[in-house]
């Protein structure tokens, strides 16, 4: 039995009968602090056989402490139970064991608060399948050399920084991004055989395979990471905990993902894999959701097969790793030149249903949904708060009105107030907070099953209260609608009566009913029943447009492109995805940051009491177009570069 207890956990699941799980031994720290240890257990008594896991310093505890309450508690304990006088072991189960030991494992590192708190978020994020997979390589037979702390820290790296994203991230919105890191990780821990001598001995004059320590090196390397991402973060959090600021970025190399491999690594991997192999292993990911293992095995040069269940996983894999793949950076001028054509002849025919005054340019029209006054029968916008801009010293905020020159208004106007003359305790005041309103009228409150049923019965509709603009020299500022604006969106409407009937025969719009779920439950009930509810007329009538003018440029590429046509169609047929993203009923003014937020923010189909539209005419697809040039431009340059130190980047590895 004592030999038995020397084995790694997995390979006590061949030789032990019985239940699996763990238990947590605390350790007395000074004064009422502890410690916790991790051990994985095997028996129904469980404590039959028994292996360490880990085990967190007091320091650490303290920091994890809140997902030691979460195990304890699913193992029917109280959080009591976790106390410096603990002498017995507690038991917990085995799904909840795998992920404490990961959150325990992968804090190790880390001592700033925030950061340890976002990595057990994303931890407690994973489904059980996921956190048993990490489990096995954290502990499985070659725990000895995967590089799981660095792993941790270049995967928070990754998403640290907005304008540093992979491109991948930016083609369309995925809900499950995972770390390219982390994936390329994935890959060749599955696919590498552990370091021996052997291995070494087949590989002479590679200095990267002598010893274990140098094998670990490389398979850092192979993933991007050029330094030690452990004493980097050391480092950072050191600063900040006394308010420096370090030289460059703290790691001294470049966010791991965006570090190409060099060709004689990819080459010395391909030798390894295929003395391991026979032959050069293939990826399968039949689940592959927004593509990340593929990419990053395409950039190793691996042969990749993948697919999703889901349509939209699907495209954003042929888009961002297949096409890419096949086509690199050589297709760039062709996506650049047609969807020019395609963005100004949508211009082109938008561009009078969206005005503008001299000088400026349309940054977002804000608008709030509205249903009319039980009491009065005029209109109520309904908005939880009157805030543009809060920037101090650069406030901005709508002021109601409801009567002009003594005349009662059935319809409010709406006036745009700046720095001093915008009243704090107005503007953080609303006309709705939890699902019922205030009536600007009479001040009184608006049940909110009328609101409900309002939007049920088609009684609510969208009134326009902001502009905000770009004015002549640059500067961000706001104004109220004007009547140019209320006489296009009129317009708009008018438009988009004619074509209607035309686009839903030629399958250009939805014509389906919004399915009913957990997730579009919200929407159903503030009478959004349809695909075609999402958006207002106008916004209704851009996004048709977009497909009618798609519709007639594909005879025109595959006309003149041949072979390329379908890629580069495929490719801007993305445009419209983004597009009803982020130009949709559940879009958003975003505050703080000035810009139109996206109407999966929250990865949910949340109703949205104001939102926001894009300029459908000058804006909009523009930037549909500069998102996907410069999506498919990163995705392609990574795999370009992939074992292009040696050879100027130029050559792509096929």
């Amino acid at each position: 039995m004592s030999a038995i207890k020397r084995l790694r956990p997995a390979s006590h699941l061949a030789l032990v009968e019985g239940a699996r799980g763990f238990r947590l031994v605390v350790t007395a720290g000074r004064g009422e602090t502890f410690g916790v240890a991790l051990e994985e257990t095997y028996g129904e008594s469980g404590g039959t056989i028994t292996s360490h896991v880990s085990s967190a310093t007091p320091i650490q505890t303290g920091r994890v402490v809140d997902a030691l309450f979460v195990a304890v508690r699913k193992a029917g304990h109280q959080p009591s139970v976790l106390g410096f006088n603990r002498k017995v072991p507690i038991r917990i189960g085995e799904a909840e064991g795998v992920r404490l030991a990961l959150v325990i494992l992968t804090t190790q590192p880390i001592a700033k608060h925030e950061r340890v708190r976002a990595l057990v978020a994303g931890i407690n994020a994973m489904s059980v399948e996921e956190t048993y997979y990490w489990y096995s390589k954290c502990l499985g037979p070659d725990a000895n050399w995967l590089p799981v702390a660095e792993l941790g820290i270049e995967s928070r790296r990754e998403r640290a920084a907005a304008n540093a994203i992979p491109p991948l991230n930016s083609l369309h919105v995925w809900w499950a991004r995972r770390p390219l890191v982390a994936s390329a990780a994935v890959v060749l821990a599955s696919m590498l055989p552990a370091w021996s001598e052997d291995l070494a001995a087949s590989f002479p004059e590679a200095p990267e395979l002598r010893t274990e320590g140098a094998y670990r090196g490389w398979l850092l390397r192979l993933v991007g990471i050029l330094g030690d991402p452990i004493r980097g973060r050391r480092l950072i959090d050191a600063a900040n905990a006394v308010g420096t600021k370090l030289e460059g970025n703290g790691y001294g190399y470049k966010q791991a993902y965006r570090n190409p491999v060099p060709r004689a690594d990819v080459d010395r991997l391909h030798a390894v894999l295929k003395r391991t192999w026979g032959d050069l292993p293939t990826v399968a990911d039949p689940t592959a959701g927004g593509g990340s293992i593929p990419l990053a095995a395409s950039r190793l040069g691996l042969p990749v097969i993948a697919n999703d269940l889901n349509g939209v996983a699907a495209s954003v894999l042929k888009a961002g790793v297949e096409i890419p793949a096949k086509r690199g950076l050589e297709l760039l001028p062709d996506i650049k030149r047609w969807g020019d054509v395609l963005v100004k002849r949508i211009e082109t025919r938008l561009k009078g249903f969206f005005p503008r005054g001299e000088g400026e340019r349309v940054t977002a029209y804000i608008w709030a949904n509205a249903v009319p006054c039980p009491r009065t029968g005029r209109l109520v916008p309904l908005m939880t708060n009157k805030w543009l801009r809060k920037a101090p010293g650069k406030e901005a905020a709508v002021r109601i009105v409801t009567v002009i020159d003594g005349v009662e208004l059935m319809e409010p106007r709406f006036e745009v107030d700046f720095g001093t003359n915008v009243k704090r305790s107005d503007a953080d005041a609303g006309t709705i907070a939890r699902g019922k309103g205030v009536s600007p009228y009479d001040n009184l409150v608006i049940d909110g099953d009328y609101i409900k049923s309002a939007a049920e019965n088609g009684l609510m509709s969208q009134v326009l209260y902001a502009v905000a603009v770009r004015n002549a020299n640059g500067e961000r500022s706001f104004r109220s609608p004007t009547e140019s604006d209320l006489d296009a969106i009129l317009a708009a409407s008018s438009k988009l009566e004619e074509v209607e009937d035309d686009w839903t025969s030629r399958g250009i719009i939805p014509t389906e009913e919004i399915p009913e779920g957990l997730k579009t439950g919200e929407l159903i009930r503030y009478g959004i029943s349809t695909w075609r509810d999402s958006f207002t007329s106008r916004q209704f009538l851009a996004h048709g447009t977009f497909g009618d003018e798609f519709s007639r440029l594909i005879p025109e590429v595959r006309n003149e492109l041949g072979s390329r046509a379908d890629d580069v169609l495929f490719e801007l047929a993305l445009m419209q995805g983004k597009a009803l993203n982020y130009n949709s009923r559940m879009s958003f003014w975003h505050t703080p940051r000035q810009v139109v937020g996206n109407t999966f923010d929250k990865h949910n189909f949340a109703f949205k009491w104001t939102f926001a539209e894009f300029d459908g005419a000058s804006a909009l697809y523009q930037w549909c177009l500069d998102q996907l040039i410069s999506a498919y431009g990163g995705v392609a340059r990574l795999l370009d570069e992939t074992g292009g130190a040696e050879l100027g980047g130029r050559d792509r590895l096929e």
